[in-house]
């Protein structure tokens, strides 16, 4: 009876799939090629990049302190392969970079838990608040102060604001790997009321039609596409 019990408290509660440094440089991996093709600023996987950071000083630590002790050869396979994994963390972060670099006062909303403000590490939200107010001086102290006042605020640039924004990338062609097969169909904002996605698919699709179901803007365990 017990081990019937134990059977089925298994059944009720999987055991959840725990990460390994193989499985977190894989998703970063993925996370970086997704981010790069993305139109949008995909949410900032904040755990996997602390994991990650730790385990490399972890490593870093553990070759300077073993460093007589280990074997020539093995000591440059790990230091190059931890050269690796840092240069896939500066790159995905360029990436990041890049697209808060284009963020305007007007694509940020009002509540901070919200919109582009949620996707940001405070890393990045503070950049961001330090980026614009420091183009709103630039921008101020070049041309902005001949204007007359109520044309001074850079605010209103967008239609629509951060939804303006949203739509504008949302019509953004990509190119999606299917990692999974769909039940039923996927609507595409076509006539023919969506269409099939089965594993292996290659499809060309809008991005407003993918991003909840893309990995990066949904969990890995959750995601039904990727980007190539």
């Amino acid at each position: 009876m017990d081990d019937l019990s134990d059977i089925l408290a298994e059944y009720n509660h999987p055991p959840t799939q725990r990460s390994t440094p193989e499985s977190d440089i894989s998703l970063l991996s993925t996370l970086y090629q997704t981010e790069l093709s993305s139109p949008s600023l995909l949410p900032h996987p904040s755990e996997l990049i602390e994991r990650i950071t730790t385990a490399l000083s972890a490593q870093l630590t553990y070759l300077e302190t073993s460093s007589d002790t280990l074997a020539a050869f093995t000591g440059v396979i790990l230091q190059t392969e931890i050269e690796r994994i840092k240069w896939l963390l500066r790159v995905y972060l360029r990436v990041r970079i890049a697209k808060l670099d284009k963020i305007q006062s007007s694509d940020l909303p009002a509540d901070h838990q919200t919109g582009l403000w949620s996707r940001m590490s405070l890393e990045e939200a503070a950049y961001v608040k330090r980026h614009v107010r420091l183009l709103q001086a630039h921008y101020t102290r070049i041309f902005l102060r001949d204007f007359p006042e109520r044309l001074r605020c850079m605010e209103e640039q967008r239609v629509g604001g951060a939804e303006g924004l949203e739509e504008l990338e949302g019509d953004k062609a990509v190119v999606c790997r299917v990692r999974k097969d769909v039940r039923g169909l996927v609507d595409v904002g076509d006539d023919r009321g969506g269409i099939r996605l089965f594993e292996g698919d290659l499809v060309l699709l809008r991005w407003r039609y993918v991003r909840e179901m893309c990995v990066g803007f949904v969990g890995d365990d959750k995601a039904v596409v990727e980007l190539v």
